[in-house]
């Protein structure tokens, strides 16, 4: 948020899932305020404040579409998330268009590899909670003129995965999630050609440093494989791996 002040044209802010007050008042953030606040609840209600005025998705030069969980059954345009009118809390109110929009946004995953298309409910996540094939990722970009989604929600092993024969990627940039899972952490780099480089983070773990951490959330999903060489190993702490363009 400090840098989205000092850089108001440079820095865009996405919000995620759990930045919604009836999420993270049971997952962790509300009991941290308190615990290291005097004010507790009050900071508490004015972050939650700020995150209604989130956007739900950004997009890089009318080519990317950045978005924490994904498109879904009722998200099929740009135009359905710009409908969505701010403050919005997306778990209040009615069973609205605007809130099974969100809803995709923000709670979708891909299906488990390229073969499964189509959309399902998602085993992990609740019947309302869908998973998309690469089908799916294909038509919405033709039908909306965009190259890539790039999302998050998800903890891979690499700290990226790509989906639909690159046209999605999953991009996680915690290493070591909840100090258990010793997944790598990245980072994509785009540059005004479009050119997508990334830079993978190792955990602490490799460096022979402890990661624990007094508390920590509970994952999201187990690490996906990755998107990375089963048989890599990097010589430094961050990688970087051969960058592509949209356009290739």
């Amino acid at each position: 948020m400090c840098l989205k002040l000092r850089y108001p044209k440079r820095v865009f802010l996405a919000r995620d899932n759990h930045e919604d007050s009836w999420v993270n008042k049971f997952f962790g953030f509300r009991d941290e305020c308190l615990q290291r606040l005097p004010d507790g609840v009050i900071v508490w209600q004015m972050i939650n404040k700020l995150f209604e005025y989130l956007p739900l998705g950004t997009v890089v030069d009318d080519s990317i579409l950045c978005i924490h969980g994904g498109i879904g059954r009722d998200f099929r345009s740009l135009e359905d998330l710009r409908r969505i009118k701010r403050p919005f809390r997306p778990s209040e109110g009615d069973d609205t268009h605007e809130i099974r929009v969100a809803r995709d946004a923000l709670w979708s995953d891909p299906t488990e590899s390229d073969e499964h298309l189509g959309l399902h409910a998602s085993a992990t996540r609740g019947a309302t909670i869908v998973q998309l094939g690469p089908d799916m990722v294909r038509t919405f970009l033709r039908e909306n003129n965009l190259q890539m989604i790039v999302r998050a929600h998800q903890c891979v092993k690499d700290g990226y995965e790509f989906f639909a024969g690159q046209q999605l990627v999953t991009v996680f940039s915690a290493t070591d999630y909840c100090g258990r899972f010793g997944n790598d952490a990245a980072m994509l780099v785009i540059n005004r050609e479009l050119s997508v480089a990334v830079h993978v983070i190792k955990p602490d773990s490799y460096l022979g440093l402890s990661s624990w951490q007094p508390r920590q959330p509970s994952s999201p999903l187990p690490p996906s494989l990755g998107g990375g060489d089963e048989d890599e190993t990097p010589h430094t702490v961050t990688g970087e791996y051969p960058p592509f363009s949209l356009d290739d």
